[in-house]
C-alpha cells in the first residue's frame, strides 16, 4: 500500500518563505532606528522610531515561535496578558541603533537583525524559530553574548550570521512609493500571515481567547 505524501511544510515554518518576508521587511525597515524594546517572559517587540508605531513580534510561546510585523497598539486582552519585564537589559543597547541589516539564515530558520549603535558599533539580534521552544540572543560586533532568552543557546546563536543572510540569491523585493507609512495591521496573536486559527498548544491564545 503506498503511504500519503508528507504534507507541505507550513507557510510560518517554511524556510524559503520566511527568507522572502525577510527581505521584504528588508526593504522596507532597512536604516530605520530603534525607538524602545518591549520585553516580556517569552516575547519581544522591537518598536521602530516614526509615527507609524511599527514593530516587530518576536514571540517564543509554546506553538508560536515566530516573528510578525505590524503596526499599532494591540487590544486590550492583549496587553494584559502579555506582562512587560521593565528596566530589560536589551534597552540598555538597542533604542537609538540604526537597523544595517535583516533577513533570514540562508540554511536555518534562524531571523537576523544587525544594528549600528550610536558609537557605531555593530550589535545582533537574533531569533531561532525552530526546535520546541526557541531562542533570542543579542551579540556584540565581537559576537560576545549579550543576553539570550534560553541558556545555553544553540551554537549558531553564539556566532556572526552568514553574508547571505543580508544578501540573498534572489532580487530584492521593489519598495513601494511610501512603504514605511503603508498599513500593516497586527495579526492575530500566533496567528501570523497564514494560519487560520490559533493552535490548541499555545499557552497565550488559551490566555486571551473569549
Amino acid at each position: 500500500m503506498t503511504s500519503a505524501p508528507a504534507p507541505p511544510p507550513a507557510p510560518w515554518s517554511d524556510l524559503a518563505t520566511l527568507q522572502h518576508l525577510g527581505a521584504d521587511l528588508r526593504a522596507e525597515w532597512l536604516g530605520r532606528r530603534v525607538y524602545r524594546v518591549s520585553v516580556g517572559p517569552a516575547w519581544l517587540r522591537v518598536h521602530w522610531q516614526g509615527q507609524d508605531r511599527t514593530g516587530l513580534l518576536l514571540s517564543l510561546w509554546p506553538g508560536a515561535v515566530l516573528a510578525a510585523a505590524g503596526q499599532g497598539g494591540w487590544p486590550p486582552p492583549v496587553r494584559k496578558a502579555l506582562p512587560l519585564v521593565k528596566d530589560h537589559l536589551l534597552n540598555e543597547h538597542l533604542p537609538g541603533a540604526r537597523l544595517t541589516g535583516l533577513g533570514v539564515y540562508p540554511a536555518d530558520r534562524i531571523w537576523a537583525l544587525r544594528f549600528a549603535n550610536a558609537a557605531d558599533q555593530t550589535l545582533y539580534l537574533l531569533h531561532q524559530v525552530f526546535g520546541p521552544r526557541g531562542n533570542t540572543t543579542l551579540l556584540d560586533e565581537d559576537t560576545r553574548l549579550i543576553w539570550a532568552r534560553n541558556h545555553p543557546p544553540h551554537p549558531l546563536l553564539h556566532r556572526r550570521p552568514p553574508a547571505q543572510t543580508w544578501s540573498p540569491i534572489w532580487p530584492e523585493p521593489t519598495k513601494a512609493k511610501n512603504s514605511a507609512a503603508r498599513p500593516r495591521p497586527w495579526p492575530p496573536i500566533c496567528t501570523p500571515w497564514f494560519r487560520a486559527s490559533p493552535p490548541p498548544s499555545c499557552a497565550i491564545c488559551r490566555t486571551i481567547r473569549p
